[in-house]
């Protein structure tokens, strides 16, 4: 699985494996690499736009909208549900292309919003910030100036498998 590459949310963090330039066999960043302002800088020059993501990291996010499977029209998850293994497993075995997940950032963001989300069942993550605000406390900045949630969106490759090519390529 690939996702966008975002650097608000990506800097300070690791890379799951190498990402390298298109056609290239040198990698940008490597396995593990923290991604500072520097390589994701390098990574945009290069033209990479997503990079890869580990399973795993996506569970327990919640998704933003309703996934179903394009093919067989099959409901995988209702939006605002969090993402489980299983749930992962059958993304990566159907159709989907790609869905968007919630990231929130445990050190700036606390977990109102996303209990908000599953017990108000909002339309999507501004409707959330902006009921969290209201309950939670005087704090009054404007939804898309709250610091430390947003949203990612992940794709999946066809075969549901993450190549060095294919998370360089556009």
């Amino acid at each position: 699985m690939l996702r966008k590459l975002d650097p608000e949310i990506h800097h300070g963090l690791k890379c799951p494996m190498e990402v390298a330039e298109k056609g290239s066999k040198e990698p940008i960043v490597r396995e593990g690499a923290k991604l500072t302002k520097n390589l994701i800088t390098r990574l945009r020059a290069a033209g990479v736009k997503e990079i890869p993501v580990n399973a795993a990291e996506l569970v327990g996010r919640a998704i933003l909208t309703e996934l179903v499977d394009p093919v067989s029209k099959e409901k995988i998850l209702d939006k605002n549900h969090k993402l489980t293994t299983p749930t992962i497993d059958k993304i990566l075995a159907g159709h989907v292309e790609s869905f968007k997940v919630i990231y929130l950032d445990a050190a700036t963001a606390t977990p109102v919003i996303l209990d908000t989300l599953e017990m108000e069942r909002t339309a999507s993550k501004e409707e959330a910030m902006v009921r969290s605000t209201n309950v939670s406390g005087p704090e009054r900045r404007p939804p898309s100036r709250r610091p430390g949630c947003s949203s990612t969106i992940c794709s999946t490759t066809p075969s549901g498998m993450i190549s060095r090519r294919s998370a360089g390529s556009n």
